[in-house]
This record gives structure tokens, C-alpha cells and sequence, in this order.
């Protein structure tokens, strides 16, 4: 065969091939084209056809710049990855994409751009490449190495090579352009299913034709249950008010039939279960050369946006239910533009302003701010947007009353932390700061009141011993000696009228024991009235108003009466130029709400007794310390200041509670709570009769701390015919009690000592002597003490400073009373 047929022949083979190849392409349906699979038949032709020993096919991203595919023919698979990571962009392979479409060589190395070889790469020297290209865009590139048989690439093998680089670069374009409308086919595909809202197409004879996933799920039909069924009749056949439709009126056909868009329309649609869901819903007409096919109709079920705003509508009720009835006053502002946006009905209530002229003029409720609270308040306004406004002030009603506000403010942020709001809380604490008030006043009195017990107690014990020395001293001058007597009865007399007021500080502190029994206090009242009549003199009228039925009380007789005569006292004091006086009883019920307003009052039922007048009255600083002793607004010699310091301590031994109600110029109401008792009255038993003989020849132990007192205990015992054992300590009388060598009668014991207290002495030396009697002294008791005291009936108690017949007729009534068995 000659050299001219053999290319003949070979010519004839590419073209069969190409013809071949081209035939694969046309017929394949874009669906079912493998792009990869062809791209490598094209790289193994090119390689047979040439009789090439290496062959490399390189299809480009988009930029130009990486490889995606890159397949060879005879090269390994470590090579053919190391190839692949090269830069397109660089050397021989470069150059020919960038730079000439075609390039045969025959010998690669010699090249101005040839790199060189990476390792492990096959020698080359023949080379053939090709770009490969469609409508002016490079796709990727073809070159063939090493000819067999043969120093280089034939022209033939050029054209060859050329002619399946079009068909490559023709159906890479093909390819490309395939998977991006199956990519747009899929991401349309995707939003349409995706998406949360239903969507369905209809033609014009109202026949669906398509449904998107979410219509097929809120619906609840299948596909195939759904296509080409009449929408109108299936889906929207009712109006929202159940009245059914016709279909010339069903809103969904609309822009089927008039070609228009019909947005944001609410309907009812029906569910395959019969279920009707509300949908908010548009429909679109569907147009084809220019002419209405049907209708696309995107719903939404707008079920949970009803609930919404149904629950949005309840939670604005419940809020202007919550803001129109609490008792604070809750306000909300824009600090920008200064405006009140909203403030509570509690405001009108408080303020006495209406809430509409705070909308007016935003700034008002400072005008009504006291003047000595309005300047640091309006310098605490810009702390609102910080959080850190937290102000207490008064503010003046417009009748002149005062109220007190604790007003606080709570920054809202948006999204970037800027405070766009202030919501703020306003509440009247007038009945806290009253509280407060009473509180202060009530630490105050206890605080005096044991200053002043400890005051009495120690004057007790000097009284004790004055006024028992001042009675020997007269017993021992002689009658004749006036100026000697007159000196000792001075003594004697100042000495009495101390130990009165050191009785009225003790009642104070209450700290005195009280004989407590149930009483009527109608019963008291009346009993004291005649001498409260010679009291308050002619120019006072006196007017008594006793509740028909009164409940019983537990306390003093004596000091209850002493109380009341204080009051009568205090009241006709008030009215130097007359009036009326009013005494009234009356069983009353303390609620939560009084005892939340007025400290220390337990809710319940209680005695009143209240005593008013129609006098001068007093101012609040005067009120503030009317308890308080030694405090009075008479002039010097007038008042020791003492009278209702001892009501108050009555009162509040007693356990109830004293109120005071006073304008000037407009008089006083004193209210006193007692604890109402559910016993019977005790019958009131005349005082035991004092013994004709106060001598005696018993044996006493007397324990007292105070060395005077103890002194003067013994001497007195003594001058009566009694044997008498002393001890300074509790310590010393217990010894002596331990000592049963002599028959011991009764003890007589201080009640407050070191170490151990007079009842728990007693208890001590009781276990010792059973029959032992006690006395007990003292000039002043805790409340402890107190408790022991009063709650044992029958325990004898003597008060300092005692006389000499009051310590000889006390322990002369004990030592006669029969032993209890």
C-alpha cells in the first residue's frame, strides 16, 4: 500500500469516527447524556486516530482557572492526579489555552514555555494540543504526547484532534447548560415545595393541575386525589359566613376568567376531611401568548394568626385589666420625643389629676412634686434610661393633701441595646411611711422606756433605804424636838413623793407587776365617775357613752383606773376655758386592714375606750412626743409630764394598743385597745385584813445584791421580832438553805441579781424546803420576769421602796397564809 492510500485510509477512519462520535451526540436525549462518559470516548478516539501514547482531556470551571474534570489515556493514577493540581494557567498547557488554540510540536521541551516535567512523569516529546471551545468561551483543553511510529503529529491528526475538540467543546456547552436548567428546574422545584404556603394551579375550567407539597398537607388530599378535580367545588364553596357560593362568584376562578391578580383576599377552604381552615390568599393569572390558560393561587392557612391575634386581643385585655386595677400607677414614655404613651387610671387616683392632662403636657406631674422634693427628683430623670431611678417624694393633691410616692423606672431596649422606652412603676406607700412613722415612735418609747426602768430601779433601792431610815429617824427623836422632827419629815415626804414618781416611770417601762383579773370596763368607768366629776370641775360638761354589751378585758384594776383619770386629766387640761368631755366603750373588730396600717395591732376583737375633748388640740410635732416622759406643753410646776407616759405603759402591759387623734383647734380623741377576753368578770374581793400584830418570831432569809437595801431589810425584820439570815448573792443563799440546822419560814428575795434570778432561786431552794414561803421584792422587773409573775396567781410580790409596815404587813399576810397542799 503506498504512503498515499495509508492517509487515505487514516482519514477515512477519523472521519468514520468523528461521524461515529457526532451520531452518539445527536441522538442521546439531553436526559439521559452522560457528559463524562462521552468526554472520555472523544479522549480515546483522539488517542487511537493519532496512534498518540498519551492522552489528557481538561474540562475548566467557570473562571478558567481550575480543573473539574480532567481524564487521561495511558498515564497512571498518581501521575494523572498530580497533573490535575496543576495550575491551568501556567506553561505549555497555558499558553495554549490562553494563546493559541492549536499547537503541534515536535519536540515539547524545547518550548519557550515548557516547566518541565512534575516527578514521576512520563518523558515526552511529540506533542499535539487543542483548546477546546464553543461560541467564543474556553471550556478546557486536549493534547496528545509521544506519537507512535513516528517524530511528530501529522497535519491529519491535527485536523483530527480539532474537529473532536468542537465536538467536546460543543457538548460541554450542551451539558453546561442542561445541568443549569435542570439546576433552575430543581431550585424552582425546591422553593415551590419548600415553601410553607400552598400553592395550586388551576385552567379555566376551574380543573386543578398542579399542587405544591404544603397545599397537599394543609388540604389533606394526595395528588392523584387532587388533580384535575373542579377547585371550586371541592375547595371553596362556602363563603366564611357558611353561605355557599356559586361558582360565577368563587373568588379563586376571578383571575382565570378576567385575567387579572386578585391579592391579599381572606376565604374559608375546605379540607378533605370536611374541616374549613381560613386562608389568606392571592391568585395570579396564568398566561400563554398572551392568552389566560388559568390560574395560580398561593394560600396560607392563617389559623394560627386568628389564635394569634385573638390571644393578642385577650393578653391587651388582661393588661388594661391589670393597669386600670392595680393600685400603683404604671407609666410608659418614649425618651426621644418626650411623650407619655401610656399611664394607668391610678395616676387620677393618687396625683388628683387626670390622666389626660398628663398626655397633654407630659412634664405636669412634677408640678405637683412638694417643693422641697421637686429639684432632686428633676436631677434624678436622667438616671430613667440607665435603670438606676429609684426616688421616694411627696406630692401635693389639689385639695392640699400629701401623699408619698415611690416611683422607679425600668429602661426597654431594642435589638442594638438602644433604650427606646421607660416603663416605670408609681406607688403610693403614704400608709408605709405612716408605718415607718409609728415604728421610729415605738423603738423611741421602748428605748426610753428602758432608760427609764433602769433610772427607777436604781432609785428604788436608794428610795428604799431613805424613806425606811427617815421613819426610824422619827421613831427615834424624841416628840419635843420639833425642829429635828420637821427635818426628818421632809425627808421622809421627799422621799414619798420620789417613790410616786419612780411608780409613774415603772409604768412607763412597764415594768411593774400588775394584778391582772378579768374586769368590765363599763364597770370601772362607772365606779370612777363621781370622783371624775369633782375632777374636771364645774365649766366642763362630762357626757359618758357605755356600749350596752361590752366584752371583758384582762388587766390592773388599779392601774386600768389610774389610766383613765391620767386621760379625764390630760383632756381638762386641753380645755382651761371648758368644754365637753365624752367618755365612750365600745366592742370593736380590728381587721388585716387597720393592723396593716397601724403597727404592732394584732387583728381581732377588742375593748375600746376612748376619751375625747373639744380643746386646744395639738400640732403633729406635739403628738410625736406626747408619750414621752417627762415631755409637757404646760408651764413649770403645771405637770411632771409624767400622766400619759403612764397611760401609754398600762396600755401596752396590758397588751393593747393607745391612738391619737388630734387637730389644733379642733381637740383630741385618745383611743385604747384592749384585748377583748371571752371569761367571766373575777368578783372583786376586799383587801385582806392587815394583821393587828405585825411582830413575829420566824426566821427569814433575806437575799438582796444591793448592800443598803439588804441593810435596811434586816433591820426592819429585826425591829419586828424576826431572826434574820442575810446573803449579798445567790451563791450564799443557796449554802444557807443547804444548812438544815435551822428551820428557815420564808424567803425573801430580790427578783433581778447576778447569775441567777429571784424565781429561779426560789425554785432551787423549794426542791431543798418544801415548805419554805417566798416573797418576793423588787424596784424594777423585765419582761421576762414579768411573764413568771403574772401568770402564777397568788405569788406575793412587794414593790420598792416599801415602808416598814408594808414589809412587816407582807410578810405577815405570807407567812399566815395557809401552805396549799
Amino acid at each position: 500500500m503506498s504512503a498515499k492510500q495509508d492517509v487515505s485510509n487514516h482519514a477515512l477512519t477519523g472521519l468514520k469516527a468523528i461521524n461515529e462520535i457526532y451520531q452518539i451526540f445527536a441522538l442521546t436525549p439531553s436526559s439521559q447524556f452522560a457528559l463524562p462518559q462521552f468526554l472520555q470516548l472523544i479522549l480515546q478516539t483522539a488517542v487511537r486516530l493519532t496512534r498518540a501514547q498519551y492522552g489528557a482531556l481538561g474540562v475548566f470551571d467557570a473562571t478558567g482557572t481550575h480543573l473539574i474534570q480532567f481524564l487521561t489515556v495511558g498515564i497512571d493514577e498518581a501521575t494523572r492526579q498530580e497533573i490535575g493540581r496543576l495550575p491551568s494557567g501556567q506553561g505549555l498547557l497555558g499558553h495554549l489555552v490562553h494563546e493559541e488554540s492549536v499547537l503541534r510540536l515536535k519536540d515539547l521541551t524545547k518550548h519557550s514555555r515548557a516547566l518541565g516535567f512534575p516527578p514521576h512523569h512520563p518523558p515526552m516529546k511529540t506533542f499535539l494540543g487543542v483548546s477546546i471551545r464553543a461560541h467564543g468561551r474556553i471550556f478546557g483543553r486536549l493534547y496528545l504526547t509521544e506519537k507512535q511510529e513516528a517524530d511528530e503529529f501529522t497535519e491529519i491528526d491535527m485536523e483530527v484532534v480539532k474537529s473532536l475538540a468542537i465536538q467536546s467543546g460543543t457538548a460541554i456547552e450542551n451539558g453546561t447548560l442542561f445541568q443549569e436548567i435542570r439546576a433552575a428546574e430543581d431550585k424552582y422545584r425546591l422553593l415551590l415545595q419548600s415553601t410553607t404556603d400552598g400553592i395550586f394551579g388551576i385552567d379555566r375550567q376551574s380543573r386543578i393541575t398542579f399542587a405544591n407539597q404544603a397545599a397537599l398537607k394543609q388540604l389533606g388530599y394526595t395528588a392523584d386525589e387532587l388533580m384535575n378535580q373542579p377547585a371550586h367545588e371541592l375547595l371553596c364553596h362556602a363563603k366564611p359566613n357558611s353561605s355557599v357560593y356559586s361558582a360565577s362568584e368563587c373568588p379563586i376562578l376571578e383571575s382565570a376568567r378576567d385575567g387579572r391578580g386578585h391579592p391579599n383576599a381572606t376565604e374559608i377552604f375546605y379540607c378533605k376531611d370536611g374541616i374549613s381552615i381560613p386562608v389568606e390568599f392571592t391568585s395570579t393569572p396564568m398566561m400563554e401568548q398572551n392568552e389566560v390558560v388559568g390560574s395560580v393561587v398561593v394560600f396560607r392557612d392563617i389559623s394560627d394568626r386568628q389564635r394569634a391575634m385573638t390571644a393578642l386581643r385577650e393578653s391587651q385585655q388582661r393588661f388594661q385589666q391589670l393597669a386600670e386595677n392595680i393600685e400603683e400607677v404604671f407609666w410608659l414614655t418614649d425618651p426621644e420625643k418626650n411623650d407619655m404613651i401610656y399611664v394607668s387610671p391610678a395616676y387620677q387616683q393618687i396625683w388628683g389629676r387626670s390622666c389626660e392632662s398628663l398626655y397633654t403636657s407630659p412634664r405636669s406631674w412634677l408640678e405637683a412634686i412638694h417643693p422641697i422634693d421637686r429639684n432632686r427628683v428633676e436631677g434624678a430623670l436622667s438616671r430613667q434610661a440607665s435603670g438606676a431611678y429609684d426616688e421616694e417624694y411627696q406630692v401635693v393633691r389639689p385639695d392640699g393633701s400629701t401623699r408619698w410616692i415611690w416611683d422607679r423606672a425600668f429602661p426597654i431596649r431594642d435589638d442594638q441595646g438602644k433604650v427606646y422606652r421607660i416603663a416605670g412603676l408609681a406607688a403610693d406607700i403614704s400608709n408605709r411611711k405612716e408605718l415607718e412613722r409609728q415604728l421610729l415612735q415605738s423603738q423611741k418609747m421602748e428605748a426610753i422606756g428602758q432608760l427609764t426602768g433602769g433610772i427607777a430601779h436604781d432609785f428604788n433601792n436608794m428610795l428604799t433605804v431613805i424613806n425606811n431610815y427617815s421613819e426610824m429617824l422619827l421613831d427615834e427623836i424624841n416628840p419635843n424636838n420639833i425642829s429635828q422632827r420637821a427635818e426628818a419629815e421632809s425627808i421622809k415626804e421627799a422621799g414619798e413623793k420620789a417613790a410616786v414618781l419612780t411608780r409613774q416611770l415603772l409604768a412607763f417601762s412597764r415594768r411593774q407587776v400588775f394584778e391582772v383579773k378579768v374586769l368590765d370596763l363599763n364597770e370601772i368607768v362607772s365606779n370612777v365617775l363621781t370622783f371624775l366629776r369633782r375632777l374636771i370641775g364645774e365649766d366642763i360638761s362630762l357626757k359618758v357613752c357605755l356600749a350596752p354589751t361590752l366584752g371583758c378585758i384582762k388587766a390592773d384594776l388599779a392601774q386600768i383606773e389610774q389610766a383613765i383619770i391620767n386621760l379625764v386629766v390630760n383632756a381638762r387640761d386641753a380645755m382651761p376655758g371648758g368644754g365637753l368631755l365624752t367618755i365612750e366603750t365600745q366592742d370593736v373588730e380590728l381587721d388585716s386592714i387597720y393592723a396593716q396600717q397601724h403597727i404592732a395591732v394584732t387583728p381581732g376583737r377588742y375593748v375600746m375606750l376612748a376619751v375625747s375633748d373639744t380643746g386646744c388640740g395639738m400640732d403633729a410635732k406635739t403628738k410625736a412626743r406626747i408619750f414621752e416622759p417627762f415631755f409637757t406643753t404646760k408651764t413649770v410646776g403645771k405637770g411632771t409630764g409624767l400622766g400619759l407616759s403612764t397611760v401609754y405603759g398600762v396600755v401596752k402591759q396590758s397588751r393593747g394598743n393607745i391612738w391619737v387623734y388630734s387637730e389644733q383647734g379642733k381637740g383630741s380623741i385618745f383611743k385604747i385597745y384592749l384585748p377583748e377576753v371571752k371569761e367571766q368578770v373575777e368578783p372583786t374581793c376586799a383587801d385582806p385584813v392587815s394583821p393587828e400584830n405585825l411582830r413575829g418570831s420566824e426566821t427569814i432569809l433575806v437575799v438582796e445584791d444591793e448592800k443598803l437595801v439588804l441593810t435596811v431589810a434586816r433591820a426592819i425584820l429585826e425591829r419586828y421580832g424576826y431572826t434574820v439570815l442575810v446573803a449579798h448573792d445567790t451563791d450564799e443563799a443557796l449554802r444557807l438553805a443547804q444548812d438544815g440546822s435551822r428551820l428557815i419560814h420564808l424567803l425573801l428575795t430580790d427578783t433581778i441579781m447576778p447569775k441567777m434570778n429571784g424565781p429561779e432561786l426560789a425554785v432551787r431552794i423549794i426542791s431543798m424546803r418544801p415548805k419554805i414561803k417566798v416573797l418576793f421584792l423588787s424596784g424594777y422587773m423585765d419582761n421576762a420576769l414579768l411573764a413568771v409573775i403574772e401568770l402564777k396567781p397568788g405569788i406575793a410580790f412587794l414593790q420598792k421602796p416599801f415602808t416598814q409596815v408594808d414589809l412587816s404587813r407582807k410578810v405577815r399576810e405570807v407567812l399566815d397564809k395557809p401552805q396549799p397542799r
